[in-house]
C-alpha cells in the first residue's frame, strides 16, 4: 500500500509541515549570512586599519600585506562557517532546538510521508492520524525559534568593537590612516598615495622681483591665495607656514623642484616664473620620503607682445615731390618699453633697403626726400620697424603697414586722363548709335507711350554724358600734366551734345497722345541735329586723342634719349668709382633706369597701337618694330658694367643713343602730317578768322579814338548847360543820391541774404557811392553811366523785394525766420531808390549833347564815323559766320565764344545807330562796349595759340570757355579767374585833386568781404 491510497483529506496534513521546514531553511540561510558578514568585516577592517598604519609609515610592503590579510579573513569565514543545512533530517534538527519533545513526531511524519507504506505493512488509519497530528503541530510552532538572531551576537560584538577601535586611530593618527589608505587603494604609485589633498600651509607672502627689462618695481602680496603671475623671467619670493612641524619641503613649479629653506612650521624659498601652468607645495619626512603635499595652484606668465608701430600721416599712398619734405606722423609702443625704432624703405623699382633712427617712440618728423633720388614715376614703399627690449625672450619686432611715396609723374597723371576721356568718348559713341536707330514717331497713339519711355531713357542717357564730361572737365582743368586742350574739348563737346539733346527732349514731349503731323516732323529734325552733332564730336575726340598720342611719342622719345644720357653718365662713373659699395649703388641705378626705358618702350608701344588712323599706326609701329631690341642691348650694357668693361659698355651706350635720336626724329617726320592735313581747310579758315578779328579790333579801337575827338569838341557847351542850371544844380543831384543811398541802406541785409538778393544790394550801394563821387568831380559823362549801372542793379532788386512782400503776405509759414514786415520794409527801401536814380538821369541826360547841337561838320564827322562803323559790323558778321561753319565741323568753339561775336556785332550796330542820330556820347559807349567784347575773343585766341604745339596748319586745338563765362581754369591750359578789363582812364581826364584824394582814401579802407577779391583784380589790372 502506498501513500496515494490514503484519504485526500489526510495527505493535506503533510503540506503545513512541508511549508514549516521551507520557512525554517530561509531563517538558518538569513542568520548564517549574518554571522558571516559581520565577522567578515570585522576582519578586513581590522586588517585594513593595521595596514593602512604601516603604510602611512612609508612600508612599502603594507600594500602586500594588506592583499593576504584580507585573503586570510575571507578563508576563515569560510572555514569558521559552514553551509548552512539543507536536508529535511537537519532542518528537523533545527525545529527540535525549539521543541525538543516534536523532534520523534516530526522525524516519523517525514519518513512515512516519503515511504512505501504496504512494504512496510502500516496501518493506514494509523498513519493518518500520525500525519494529522504533525500538520496541526507544524501551524502552531514558530521558525523564529528555530534560528535566533542571537546566534549572531558575537560577530555583531566582533564588529562594534572593531569600528569603534578604528575611530579612536583615525581620530589619533588622521593624516596617516588617511594617506596609509590612499597608498593601498592607488594602484602602482605609492608617492602619489601617501600625498595629501588638503592644504596645511597658510599666511603665503609673494614678492616679486620683475626683470629689469619691464622697469616694473618690486611688488609684495601678503595673505593670498598663492597663485603666481609675472612676466617671463620674474622670482618671486616666497614664504609660508605649515600647521605642523615640517622636516623637510620643495616647491614644485611647473614639474620642477625648488628646495625650501625649513624653520619649524617657517617655509621660504624663491621660486622662477618661466612658463605657465601650476606649482604646490610637497613634504617630506627625516628620510626624504613625501609623506603630504599640498594643493595645486595655478602659474600665469603674463606675455611680452612684440611692439607696435603706426604711420598715421601721410596716408597710405601719396604724391610728393622728390626734392622736398614729407611731414611723418607716426607712433610706436611696447608693454615694456623700446630699444630701437627705424624707419626702413625702398624704391620700388629696385635699390637696396635703407634704415633711418627715429629719435622718438612718437611724434612729427621732417623726412627730407632729396637724398633718395627719386625720379618721376619711382614708388618708395617704407614702415616702421619698432623693436622691445626683452632680455629674457630675446628682442622682438613689430612693423607697421607700408605705406607708398610716388614721385609726381605728370606722364601717368597724362595717361590717366586720357583712359578716363576715352571712357566718355566710347559712351558718346554708343549714345550716337542709339540716336541713329531710334526709329520715327509711331503712327498710332497706341504705341506712343512705349516710344517714348524708351525716348526718354536715351535723352536722359546723353543729357548725363553731358554732365559727366563737363565735371570731367572741371576736373581736369586742375591738373596741368593733362593733355592739352583735353578739359577745353570735354566742356565743348559737352556743350554741345547737351544743347543738341535738350533740343531733342523738348522736341519729343509735344509728341505725348498724338501721332504724327507737325511735331514729328519737328522731332525728327531735332534728332538729325543732334545725331550730326554726336557724330562731328566722337570723330573730332577720336582725332584729337590721336593727336595727343602721336605727341605723347614725341615726348617719350625724348625722354628716352635723357634716360639714355643719365646711363652714360653712371657708366663714366662706374670708370672712376673704386668704392665696392658705389659701385653695387651705381649698378643698381643702371637696372632701375632700364626698367624706366623698358617701361618708356611699352608705353610707346601701346601709344602706337592705340593711335585708331590706319596710317598713322602703321607708321608709328614701323619705327618702334625697328628698336625691338633695344631692351636685350640694355640687357647686354648692364652685363658689361657689372663686369668693369666700362668702355665697351660706353661704345654700345653710343650707339644706342645713336639709334634713340634716330628713332626720335623719324617719329617727328612721320607722325602728325596726316592728322594735319585731314584739318588744314579747317586750319586755314581759322587762320583767317584770328587775323580778321585782329584787324576789327585795330580798327574799332581807332574808330573810338575819332568818336572821342568829336566829343572833346562838345564839351564847352556842356559847361554851358551846367552854368544855365545854377550853381546848386549839383548838390540837387546829389542830395537825391544820398536819399536813394539811404533807402537803399534800409534794404535788411539778412533778408537780402536769404532771398539771394545781397549781391543786388551791395552792387546798388557801390554804383551809388561812384555815382556820388562822380558828380562831387563833375565827371558828367562817368556820373550817367553810373546812374544806368545803379538803375540796372535798383530794378530786379526792387521787383524781387516786391514779390517776395506779396508771398510772405499770403503764406507767412515760407517765412518762419523772416517777419513778413521786414520783408515789407525793405521792400518799401527799395521801391524808392528807382524813381530818385530815374530823376537823375533825365537831369544828366539833358547836359549830354543833343542832335542838333553839333556843327555842320562835327555832323558830317560823326555820319563818316557811322557808315565805317557799319563797315565793319558787316565785316564782323561775316566773320562770326566763318566761325559757325568751322564749329560745324569740329567741336573747337563754345557757345560763348559766338555769343562774345554776337554781343560785339550788336555793340557796333548800336554804335553806328547813335553816331547816325549824332549821339557821340552813345556811339563812344558802345563801341567802347565792342572793343572789351572783342578784346575777351582776343583773350581766348592767345588762349589757344598756347594749346597749339604744331604751329600753323597743324591740330585745331579746342579753345576754352571765354573769360567771364565760368571757366575758373588757371595756367597754360585754361584761363585764368574771371574778371573784367578795367579802363585806365585816358589823359584827357583831369579830375580835381579832391577826386584824386577820394579814390587814395578810399583805397586805403578795407574792402567788403563780399568785394574782397573783385577789389584786388581791379589793383592788378592797374599795375599790369
Amino acid at each position: 500500500m502506498s501513500l496515494d491510497s490514503l484519504e485526500p483529506a489526510a495527505l493535506s496534513r503533510i503540506a503545513p509541515v512541508e511549508r514549516l521546514l521551507a520557512r525554517v531553511r530561509r531563517r538558518v540561510g538569513l542568520v548564517w549570512g549574518l554571522r558571516c558578514a559581520a565577522a567578515l568585516t570585522s576582519l578586513s577592517l581590522s586588517a585594513t586599519v593595521v595596514c593602512a598604519a604601516i603604510a602611512g609609515g612609508g612600508a612599502l610592503w603594507s600594500r602586500q600585506l594588506f592583499f593576504a590579510a584580507v585573503v586570510t579573513s575571507l578563508v576563515a569565514v569560510i572555514l569558521r562557517y559552514r553551509l548552512p543545512p539543507r536536508s529535511e533530517r537537519l532542518l528537523a534538527a533545527s525545529v527540535a532546538r525549539a521543541a525538543p519533545e516534536w523532534k520523534s513526531e516530526l522525524m516519523s511524519a517525514l519518513e512515512l510521508s516519503r515511504a512505501d507504506l504496504a512494504a512496510e505493512g502500516a496501518s493506514p488509519e494509523l498513519v493518518t492520524a500520525l500525519l494529522e497530528r504533525a500538520g496541526d503541530r507544524a501551524q502552531t510552532l514558530s521558525v523564529e525559534a528555530t534560528a535566533p538572531w542571537r546566534d549572531a551576537r558575537n560577530e555583531a560584538f566582533a564588529l562594534g568593537a572593531v569600528l569603534g577601535l578604528t575611530l579612536l586611530v583615525a581620530a589619533a593618527f588622521p593624516h596617516r590612516l588617511w594617506s596609509g589608505f590612499l597608498a593601498l587603494v592607488a594602484p602602482g604609485n605609492v608617492d602619489a598615495a601617501l600625498l595629501q589633498a588638503d592644504p596645511i600651509a597658510g599666511d603665503l607672502t609673494l614678492t616679486y622681483r620683475y626683470p629689469a627689462h619691464t622697469g616694473l618695481a618690486t611688488r609684495t602680496e601678503t595673505g593670498v591665495s598663492g597663485d603666481l603671475r609675472a612676466p617671463r623671467g620674474t622670482f618671486v619670493d616666497f614664504t609660508a607656514r605649515a600647521d605642523r612641524d615640517v622636516s623637510q619641503a620643495i616647491a614644485i613649479v611647473c614639474e620642477k623642484n625648488t628646495p625650501l629653506v625649513v624653520h619649524g612650521r617657517a617655509l621660504s624659498g624663491t621660486l622662477f616664473v618661466d612658463t605657465g601652468g601650476t606649482w604646490r607645495l610637497r613634504y617630506l619626512n627625516g628620510s626624504g620620503r613625501v609623506i603630504a603635499e599640498g594643493p595645486p595652484r595655478t602659474v600665469t606668465v603674463d606675455p611680452d607682445l612684440p611692439p607696435t608701430a603706426e604711420i598715421e600721416k601721410p596716408a597710405r599712398e601719396v604724391e610728393v615731390d622728390p626734392r622736398g619734405s614729407v611731414q611723418l606722423v607716426y607712433k610706436a609702443s611696447d608693454d615694456y618699453g623700446l630699444s630701437d625704432l627705424q624707419l626702413v624703405w625702398k624704391n620700388v623699382l629696385g635699390g637696396v633697403e635703407q634704415r633711418k633712427p627715429l629719435p622718438r617712440p612718437s611724434g612729427t618728423v621732417a623726412w627730407e626726400l632729396s637724398p633718395l633720388g627719386m625720379k618721376p614715376g619711382d614708388k618708395v614703399a617704407y614702415f616702421l620697424e619698432a623693436t622691445d627690449n626683452d632680455a629674457v625672450s630675446g628682442p622682438k619686432k613689430g612693423v607697421s603697414e607700408t605705406h607708398v611715396l610716388k614721385v609726381y609723374s605728370a606722364a601717368e597723371h597724362h595717361k590717366e586722363a586720357l583712359v578716363r576721356a576715352q571712357a566718355l568718348w566710347e559712351r558718346l559713341v554708343g549714345v550716337a548709335a542709339d540716336r541713329v536707330e531710334e526709329i520715327a514717331p509711331p503712327s498710332t497713339n497706341a504705341e506712343t507711350t512705349t516710344w517714348l519711355a524708351h525716348g526718354n531713357v536715351l535723352d536722359r542717357g546723353a543729357l548725363s554724358l553731358a554732365g559727366d564730361m563737363r565735371t570731367a572737365a572741371a576736373e581736369l582743368k586742375k591738373d596741368k600734366s593733362v593733355p592739352k586742350g583735353l578739359s577745353h574739348a570735354l566742356d565743348n563737346v559737352a556743350a554741345g551734345i547737351g544743347n543738341a539733346a535738350q533740343r531733342t527732349q523738348v522736341a519729343r514731349a509735344p509728341i505725348a497722345g498724338t501721332a504724327g503731323g507737325a511735331r514729328s516732323r519737328t522731332f525728327l529734325a531735332a534728332r538729325e541735329a543732334e545725331a550730326r552733332e554726336d557724330e562731328k564730336d566722337v570723330l573730332y575726340l577720336e582725332d584729337f586723342f590721336d593727336h595727343v598720342r602721336v605727341e605723347d611719342l614725341l615726348e617719350m622719345a625724348k625722354g628716352l634719349r635723357a634716360e639714355r644720357r643719365e646711363l652714360t653718365a653712371l657708366a663714366e662713373k662706374l670708370r672712376t668709382e673704386k668704392d665696392p659699395a658705389a659701385q653695387k649703388a651705381a649698378l643698381d641705378e643702371v637696372q632701375r633706369l632700364k626698367t624706366r626705358i623698358g617701361d618708356l618702350m611699352d608705353q610707346m608701344a601701346a601709344l602706337a597701337h592705340g593711335i585708331q588712323d590706319e596710317h598713322l599706326n602703321e607708321e608709328a609701329l614701323a619705327e618702334l618694330s625697328k628698336d625691338k631690341d633695344m631692351i636685350g642691348k640694355l640687357d647686354d650694357i648692364q652685363k658689361m658694367l657689372a663686369k668693369g668693361d666700362v668702355d665697351k659698355a660706353l661704345k654700345e651706350l653710343d650707339k644706342l643713343g645713336q639709334q634713340m635720336d634716330e628713332l626720335e626724329k623719324s617719329l617727328a617726320a612721320r607722325t602728325g602730317e596726316p592728322l594735319n592735313e585731314k584739318y588744314r581747310a579747317q586750319a586755314e579758315k581759322m587762320e583767317r578768322l584770328k587775323d580778321e578779328l585782329t584787324a576789327l579790333q585795330t580798327e574799332e579801337s581807332q574808330l573810338r579814338d575819332r568818336t572821342r575827338e568829336v566829343r572833346q569838341g562838345a564839351a564847352a557847351e556842356q559847361e554851358k548847360r551846367v552854368a544855365k542850371l545854377g550853381a546848386d544844380f549839383v548838390e540837387k543831384l546829389r542830395k537825391k543820391v544820398t536819399e536813394a543811398q539811404h533807402a537803399a541802406a534800409g534794404v535788411d541785409r539778412q533778408v537780402a541774404e536769404q532771398l539771394g538778393v545781397d549781391e543786388d544790394r551791395g552792387a546798388l550801394t557801390e554804383r551809388l557811392d561812384s555815382l556820388d563821387r562822380a558828380l562831387a568831380a563833375k565827371d558828367f559823362d562817368a556820373a550817367l553811366d553810373e546812374t544806368s549801372r545803379a538803375l540796372q542793379a535798383a530794378g530786379p532788386l526792387s521787383a524781387r523785394l516786391n514779390a517776395e512782400a506779396a508771398l510772405a503776405g499770403k503764406r507767412q509759414s515760407f517765412f518762419r525766420s523772416l517777419p513778413p514786415e521786414q520783408i515789407t520794409k525793405s521792400a518799401d527801401h527799395a521801391g524808392h531808390v528807382p524813381p530818385r536814380l530815374t530823376e537823375i538821369q533825365e537831369a544828366l541826360q539833358k547836359l549830354m549833347p543833343q542832335p542838333g547841337d553839333q556843327t555842320p561838320e562835327q555832323r558830317g564827322k560823326l555820319g563818316e564815323l557811322s557808315s565805317k562803323q557799319g563797315a565793319l559790323r558787316r565785316r564782323m558778321e561775316e566773320a562770326r559766320r566763318e566761325m559757325d561753319e568751322v564749329g560745324k565741323e569740329a567741336p573747337i568753339f563754345t557757345p560763348g565764344h559766338g555769343q562774345l561775336l554776337q554781343e560785339a556785332q550788336n555793340a557796333m550796330g548800336n554804335a553806328e545807330g547813335k553816331l547816325r542820330g549824332a549821339d557821340a556820347r552813345g556811339g563812344q559807349s558802345s563801341e567802347e562796349e565792342a572793343l572789351g567784347k572783342l578784346g575777351k575773343f582776343q583773350q581766348a585766341m592767345e588762349e589757344q595759340a598756347k594749346n597749339s604745339t604744331r604751329g600753323k596748319g597743324g591740330f585745331p586745338m579746342p579753345w576754352g570757355a571765354p573769360r567771364g563765362e565760368g571757366s575758373g581754369d588757371d595756367g597754360e591750359d585754361g584761363d585764368s579767374t574771371e574778371h573784367e578789363r578795367v579802363e585806365i582812364p585816358q589823359a584827357e581826364s583831369q579830375a580835381p585833386a579832391e577826386y584824386r584824394k577820394d579814390i587814395l582814401d578810399a583805397a586805403r579802407q578795407p574792402a567788403p568781404e563780399k568785394f574782397k577779391d573783385r577789389v584786388k583784380r581791379y589793383y592788378e589790372e592797374l599795375v599790369k
